[in-house]
């Protein structure tokens, strides 16, 4: 799949709604692959009971999949900011996609000044790279680009960047990553609260999550 040449565009209005893609995206990075989980958990002597229930979400998976150039296309395109964080909300759901994906949005987090899209393009990152179903070889690099957030001069970035670390880290850094949380939270939240991979939930939220492999 050639990412790259996906993100040129008409730059035609689109009637997809932010909300919408959104719970596509939502959808993506949790139902779409349960069944596996569940399948890959369980007995090797009971895994095949499974197979139907598979069979369907690797067919859904593969219509999402199909799909992830002309959602990159959106996610580039100059527009309605939840729209563009909805895209990446998705995009980051593609785990098997991460390498081809990681430096692109690596690309776009460079492009964009908002605040809660950086933030999506943080959380989105995170999940390919340092995620539970991430390629681990990824890990290293991708961890590294994660911990220059921390260093933004804007506080909603910085905030976006712990916690998305926070809940992938191992448990001798949890504990710094969560002071780093309390001193900002209060400078960082509104822009926070805008991002479309938080959608209204509350910090406390996100400082609950534990995402490791």
């Amino acid at each position: 799949m050639h990412f790259l040449d996906a993100r040129t565009g008409s730059g035609k209005s689109t009637a997809i709604q932010a909300d919408l893609m959104r719970y596509l995206g939502e959808s993506y990075r949790s139902a779409v692959w349960t069944w596996r989980r569940v399948r890959d958990e369980d007995d090797a002597e009971r895994r095949h009971v499974y197979d139907e229930r598979v069979a369907w979400e690797e067919s859904v998976s593969a219509s999402y999949e199909d799909a992830l150039p002309r959602v990159l296309t959106l996610a580039f395109l100059a527009g309605d900011i939840r729209l563009r964080g909805a895209c990446v909300l998705l995009l980051g759901g593609a785990v098997d996609q991460g390498k081809a994906l990681v430096p692109v949005l690596q690309e776009l987090f460079g492009q964009v000044g908002e605040e809660p899209l950086k933030t999506d393009v943080i959380e989105a990152v995170a999940n390919l790279g340092i995620g539970p179903r991430s390629d681990e070889a990824m890990s290293p690099s991708v961890t590294e680009w994660l911990r220059h957030g921390l260093a933004d001069p804007a506080a909603g970035v910085r905030l976006g960047t712990e916690l998305s670390l926070l809940a992938r880290v191992g448990a001798e850094e949890h504990d710094t990553l969560r002071e780093a949380v309390v001193d900002l939270v209060y400078r960082g939240t509104s822009a926070l609260e805008s991002a479309m991979w938080m959608f209204g939930r509350p910090v406390g939220w996100a400082l609950d999550r534990r995402l490791r492999r």
